[in-house]
């Protein structure tokens, strides 16, 4: 990613900011914005992806991060945000699996 690049901020469509600068917009925007905030879920693949929280399985499901968490069919056991997971669970069938636990708290 050329730290350079404009990218279009998730939160206030008009906010075009650096790449370089883009995490420290996030919070700074979220912060200023707390009711468009609560209305996006973060990525758990990659915390620059905001996306609203209806669309967050399926974007779990298509995300192209998703890909450096899932196991590359060896036989170690996958680590992501420091829970162990079972080899024959991928980190996406992971999510979808907490997303359907009734009053669980994947994202905020």
């Amino acid at each position: 990613l050329d730290p350079e690049r404009l990218i279009q901020c998730p939160l206030v469509k008009h906010h075009m900011i650096r790449a370089r600068r883009f995490p420290y917009h996030l919070v700074k925007c979220k912060e200023s914005n707390p009711e468009i905030a609560k209305k996006l879920a973060t990525c758990p693949f990659n915390a620059r992806h905001l996306v609203p929280r209806a669309d967050l399985s399926d974007h779990i499901m298509k995300c192209k991060d998703k890909a450096f968490m899932e196991q590359d069919g060896g036989e170690e056991t996958p680590v992501l945000l420091g829970v162990l997971m079972p080899a024959s669970m991928s980190a996406g069938s992971l999510f979808t699996s907490l997303l359907r636990v009734p009053g669980s708290r994947v994202f905020s």
